[in-house]
C-alpha cells in the first residue's frame, strides 16, 4: 500500500516556464519549491501535482520536505522545498523538459485524480473488493494483494461517497506494480450513460481536491 502519511499537495502553473522558476539544484535528483503555507513538515511525505495550465498538462512526481520557509521577507516568500525521491529521476527529466519546450511522450491521456474510493470487482467466479490510489474516466489505479495480471478482464462497479447510483464497467489489467502492490486497470464502456456517469465522478473529485487539498499558485 502507499503511504498512508503522504499528503497531496497541487501546484498550478500559468506555464511552462514558470516551473523551471521554481526547479533548483538541491538533494540527489532535485528539488521543487513550492509556494504558499501548507500543513506538511520536514520529512513528510508528499505527492505532488503540477497543473501547466496553458495547455491543461498535469504531471504527479513524489519526493519529501526537506525545509520550510514560514516567513516571507522582500525577496523570499513562504513556502517549502520538496525533494525529489531518486526513483522519480525519469519523471522529474520529463517535466524538466516539457517545461524547457521540447516535446516529450505523453502516455497519460487522461488526468488521473488521486483519490481513495473503495472499488468492487469480480474477475470470474471470484467477487473482491479494494481501495482505488487514482482515477481518470479513462481508468484507474487499484490498490491490491490479489495476484491480478497483465491482460485478466474484470467487472467493475464504484461510486463517490453519498451517491445513490453506481457505475458498472468493464476493465482490463494494462499494468502491474509491485511495491507498494497494484494495478493499472483500463475501462470499458457498455453504453454512452455509464461513460458520462464516470465523467462526473471525476470532476466531482477534481472540484472535491481543490476543497480539500492545499492548492498552491506558482507564482513567486
Amino acid at each position: 500500500m502507499s503511504d498512508p502519511n503522504e499528503n497531496t499537495v497541487m501546484l498550478r502553473l500559468a506555464n511552462r516556464g514558470e516551473f523551471l522558476k521554481l526547479f533548483f539544484k538541491e538533494g540527489e535528483a532535485g528539488s521543487i519549491f513550492v509556494p504558499g503555507t501548507t500543513n506538511c513538515r520536514p520529512s513528510d511525505a508528499v505527492r505532488l501535482g503540477i497543473i501547466f495550465e496553458e495547455e491543461q498538462r498535469t504531471f504527479r512526481i513524489r519526493g519529501t520536505v526537506r525545509w520550510k520557509r514560514m516567513t516571507k521577507s522582500k525577496r523570499l516568500p513562504v513556502g517549502m522545498a520538496v525533494e525529489v525521491l531518486p526513483k522519480e529521476r525519469d519523471a522529474l527529466n520529463l517535466i524538466l523538459d516539457y517545461a524547457n519546450g521540447r516535446e516529450v511522450n505523453w502516455t497519460e491521456r487522461d488526468e488521473r485524480i488521486p483519490a481513495q474510493l473503495q472499488i468492487h470487482y469480480a474477475t470470474g467466479s471470484v467477487f473482491l473488493s479494494d481501495v482505488t490510489e487514482d482515477v481518470s474516466r479513462g481508468g484507474v489505479f487499484l490498490r491490491t494483494e490479489e495476484p491480478l495480471e497483465v491482460g485478466d478482464e474484470l467487472r467493475l462497479k464504484l461510486k463517490l461517497p453519498g451517491d445513490f447510483f453506481s457505475v458498472r464497467v468493464g476493465g482490463r489489467v494494462t499494468w502491474v506494480r509491485e511495491k507498494p502492490r497494484g494495478v493499472g486497470i483500463q475501462f470499458s464502456f457498455d453504453n454512452g450513460r455509464a461513460q458520462s456517469r464516470m465523467q462526473r465522478i471525476v470532476d466531482e473529485l477534481r472540484e472535491q481536491i481543490a476543497e480539500d487539498f492545499e492548492i498552491h499558485d506558482g507564482a513567486l
